[in-house]
């Protein structure tokens, strides 16, 4: 996996995300991990990107937290996810992003316009 993300690909990717469309990512054919979710988020496999192991911990709900018998959740939700130190600050954001936009739509794909996340 590439250590840093060059300014245009970045650029690229944050317009793949945007229009849902991957054919603006000229990077990222299986060796950075980032630019692969990125593309898959852009193709519409949004159920894979969230299952990914950079995702899970984004993801998960400390043990802190606790849900009553009325269902709500308690606890304290900070947001205290750090992606694998190997990767620099463009590309965490990058991360949040496409791991954001790909739970934005897999919350709208399940409760209004289908089919099934599965």
């Amino acid at each position: 996996m590439s250590t840093s993300l060059a300014p245009t690909a970045l650029r690229e990717a944050e317009y793949a995300l945007l229009q849902c469309d991957a054919s603006p990512l000229t990077t990222g054919s299986g060796a950075d991990s980032i630019l692969d979710i990125v593309r898959d988020v852009a193709e519409g496999q949004f159920k894979g990107v969230l299952m990914h192991e950079l995702a899970k911990p984004l993801l998960s709900i400390s043990n802190e937290t606790s849900i009553n018998e009325e269902g709500v959740l308690g606890g304290d939700l900070r947001l205290q996810y750090t992606p694998p130190g190997s990767l620099d600050d463009p590309r965490k954001e990058l991360l949040r992003l496409a791991i954001g936009v790909a739970s934005l739509h897999a919350f709208v794909q399940a409760n209004w316009t289908g089919p099934d996340l599965d």
